[in-house]
């Protein structure tokens, strides 16, 4: 029992009253900065300065925390310019920073906007951003100062714009009356690091999970500190896997056209594809959502054991939490509060297809605009074909595990563990397959993917 007892204790120390209590004090604190600090630097140095400067500061004065934040801010969005000129980053993160408190006044005056506005305040956003995209580019000189500064805000527009949304989003609900720039500058170019996609959301969501005080930032800081240290049992984990598997098992992308290899050998290669996306998404989700909660804010996770996900449903809140809250904020809750209400089913399925499938490929086709510039539109359009599709199968299945979940409510607890089982397996088979059109490269086009889904049922030569 006592060897039990202490497993449990390390394995969850956020809730094991010695271990807050520990790091509530001087040396608990430095031993916190000097732990996450290591951790981060053998699973993903990348995120190392600002996160680690602002944790430093944050040990000392924790009620300075905004202010701390902030600053840490100004540093991660000067960093994110590591290869331009000087010059031309700092007058990037000055035309960033005046975009920002732009939309932080437009939100926080959301009243006074014109009705036309206030009734669709996003699309008004995202047509303003696609706009402006285009119109940099269109228009971008061929050489000189102007050229150097542009690159260097079209480079940053996708991280920048559902931050944006986020905040604007808020302001429509009057939720942000009281706040000062500095109270959002902190999500806006986070010091914990991203994507495109908000690790941790907007001002609400980081308000509503703020730790607090006292044992709340102890709890938190330790749940952060065993989510640095998942990430990188993970990454090992993820070495070992490719060091075992990449001789005979090939990633996907290489089997995609190859035909070269036996069917068996391409099956197991499919999922361990799979098994590598979510350990990828794991580990970097891991460091982000860890140093969220060091710095105080106790959020969820952003990949939860989807690997164990009975359901295709399930699955999709476990892989990429802040990426699916996203498209359920932004598109589903839109079109689901608004369209066929006396038609529960079709609501239901064009808000999944709103989301997941439109929602799905606007994101990526904003991030991957370059691809368009380079290309060109119909070039462009044969490249994210084949995500599309993916989408559109991903879209269905969820749309279908929602009906069969509904049906099935009451019904788990008598569920034996083969039944288990298969559910896992037939989760696992689905996200597998449909990754054949969403796996990188790009230039891997419609037709050899699908001719690569066929083969997997012997059919070769119809395409």
């Amino acid at each position: 029992m006592r060897l039990r007892s202490l497993i449990a204790s390390m394995w969850h120390p956020h809730k094991d009253p010695r271990w807050i209590a520990m790091a509530q004090t001087v040396a608990g604190r430095l031993a916190i900065w000097v732990l996450a600090c290591l951790l981060v630097f053998a699973a993903n140095r990348a995120l190392l300065l600002p996160a680690a400067a602002a944790l430093a500061l944050y040990q000392i004065f924790p009620a300075r925390r905004r202010l701390i934040l902030c600053l840490a801010s100004l540093a991660a969005l000067w960093l994110h310019f590591p290869r331009g000129p000087a010059w031309a980053a700092a007058v990037a993160s000055a035309c960033l920073l005046a975009l920002a408190f732009l939309v932080f006044l437009a939100a926080r005056n959301f009243r006074r906007w014109p009705k036309s506005i206030q009734s669709r305040p996003l699309i008004a956003l995202h047509a303003l951003a696609c706009l402006s995209v285009f119109a940099m580019w269109r228009w971008m000189p061929a050489e000189g100062w102007a050229r150097a500064v542009l690159i260097l805000l079209l480079a940053s527009w996708s991280f920048l714009l559902w931050r944006f949304s986020y905040l604007v989003h808020a302001g429509r609900r009057g939720k942000i009356a009281g706040t000062g720039f500095l109270d959002h500058l902190l999500y806006l170019w986070p010091a914990w690091g991203g994507t495109s996609t908000p690790y941790g959301k907007g001002y609400e969501y980081l308000s509503e999970r703020s730790a607090g005080e006292g044992d709340g930032i102890a709890r938190s800081q330790l749940a952060g500190l065993k989510l640095l240290g998942l990430a990188l049992l993970w990454k090992c984990v993820r070495y070992l896997l490719a060091a075992v598997a990449r001789e005979q098992f090939p990633a996907l992308s290489q089997l995609i056209g190859a035909g070269a290899y036996p069917l068996w050998v391409v099956w197991i290669s499919l999922f361990l594809e799979l098994v590598r996306e979510v350990l990828d998404k794991g580990i970097y989700g891991h460091v982000v959502v860890g140093w969220l909660r060091l710095l105080g804010f106790y959020v969820f996770r952003n990949t939860y054991k989807p690997l164990l996900s009975r359901s295709l449903v399930d699955f999709w809140n476990r892989y990429y939490y802040y990426f699916k809250e996203l498209l359920v904020e932004f598109f589903f809750f839109p079109v689901y509060l608004r369209w066929f209400k006396k038609h529960p089913r079709l609501r239901l399925l064009t808000a999944t297809l709103a989301a997941a499938c439109a929602g799905n490929i606007y994101y990526h086709v904003f991030r991957d605009w370059s691809l368009f510039a380079r290309y060109g539109a119909v070039k462009g359009l044969e490249r994210v074909a084949p995500r599309a599709l993916y989408t559109l199968m991903l879209a269905l299945g969820i749309f279908a595990s929602m009906l069969r979940e509904k049906q099935r409510r009451g019904r788990e607890a008598a569920e034996s563990p083969i039944v288990s089982l298969r559910r896992i397996a037939y989760v696992w088979t689905f996200f597998a397959v449909i990754h054949i059109w969403n796996v990188g490269p790009s230039s891997l086009t419609l037709r050899q993917r699908t001719a690569f889904f066929l083969s997997l049922f012997g059919i070769h030569d119809v395409l």
